[in-house]
């Protein structure tokens, strides 16, 4: 502590030591600046703040930790390219939805001049209002200020295996008329069933 001291050389015992106690004491308080600089380390309880200081211009709290530090990360690519379609396409990346951007020249029959239509897949997040109110606020933030939003389509992709089977029953029947001369004579009709199965 001697080391870091601004006392003069003649500084008696009472000031030098009255010098050392506030900085040991200001060295055990733990200070986290670059941790709470960086989106990966900074506790969850700040990140509002940081996410205010990135300039995140649509922000919920519903959000996970891993969507909110995505956020935050891609906050500084989508302010570079603001006003495109790779700056709507990277802001919704960072929330876990997969973007395709239809403009009003390449979709079938063309629509109106300057408007476009969003394909959006949004992959493991829930449909909830507040989630799509928070996605269209990001697609009104970032796209350009001539384009406007005609249609929204969602699409949810889910993998899984579709079973199905079929089973077909047929009998034959078979009438004979009595015999009243042949006592003993039995006749027997038989039916079938099968079964198909198709895994598709």
């Amino acid at each position: 502590m001697s080391e870091r001291t601004l006392l003069p050389c003649n500084a008696s015992a009472l000031e030098r030591a009255l010098d050392i106690t506030p900085a040991v004491a200001l060295d055990s308080i733990p200070h986290y600046v670059r941790e709470t600089a960086n989106a990966d380390t900074i506790p969850a309880i700040l990140l509002p703040w940081l996410a205010w200081a990135q300039r995140v211009e649509v922000w919920d709290s519903t959000w996970s930790d891993e969507q909110k530090r995505a956020v935050i990360k891609s906050s500084f690519a989508v302010h570079r390219k603001k006003g495109t379609i790779g700056a709507v396409k990277s802001a919704l990346a960072a929330l876990g939805v997969s973007l395709t951007v239809v403009e009003w020249f390449n979709d079938t029959p063309q629509r109106e001049p300057y408007t476009f239509r969003l394909v959006a897949d949004p992959g493991d997040n829930a449909l909830r209002p507040a989630f799509w109110n928070s996605l269209l606020a990001i697609v009104e933030r970032t796209k350009n200020a001539r384009s406007h939003m005609g249609v929204t389509d969602i699409q949810k992709r889910s993998s899984c295996e579709v079973f199905s089977s079929a089973v077909v029953l047929f009998s034959v029947g078979i009438n004979i008329p009595e015999a009243p001369e042949v006592d003993e004579a039995t006749y027997h009709a038989g039916g079938m069933a099968y079964g198909i199965g198709v895994r598709i």
